[in-house]
């Protein structure tokens, strides 16, 4: 593991440990499939028939996720071109909208101690894909109709 990416997970744990607290309002759609996934499992099999295989695509069972994702419905993990990505659904955009202001918010701020200066993600209805380089996160954004999402602190 180089120095950078050792960095970036650090920095990754440090933006999610600040969401921890953050939820989303329920407003009764959980566990509806209105995003058109269920699962992270089925975002796998998307981005696989898309033509971004998703390697080695494991549940990320609840007492196991990362801070601020305990309350998703589901997240998953996988290799896509080579950077290891999470694939997550959460209850309602309400719930994802705060997780990703909180992580705006706090992201800059905290990645320029690491020298970090660019997140890249992608939203869609009621999932995210996050760990993406802005280069994947525009071609998954594309397969999946989701929006890339670039922060430049």
């Amino acid at each position: 593991m180089t120095s950078s990416l050792l960095t970036k997970s650090t920095l990754s744990f440090l933006v999610i440990f600040s969401l921890a607290a953050c939820g989303g309002s329920s407003n009764g759609s959980a566990g509806k499939k209105a995003s058109g996934f269920a699962t992270g499992a089925e975002m796998s099999s998307a981005l696989n028939t898309a033509g971004l295989p998703c390697i080695d695509y494991k549940v990320i069972a609840k007492d196991d996720r990362e801070m601020g994702q305990e309350n998703a419905l589901d997240v998953g993990e996988c290799d896509v071109e080579g950077e290891t990505v999470q694939l997550v659904v959460w209850k309602d955009n309400g719930q994802r909208d705060n997780f990703t202001g909180m992580g705006k918010a706090l992201g800059c701020s905290m990645g320029e101690a690491f020298g970090i200066t660019t997140f890249d993600f992608v939203d869609g209805d009621r999932w995210q894909v996050t760990g993406t380089s802005e280069t994947l996160s525009n071609k998954i954004a594309d397969k999946l109709e989701g929006k890339a999402v670039h922060i430049k602190c």
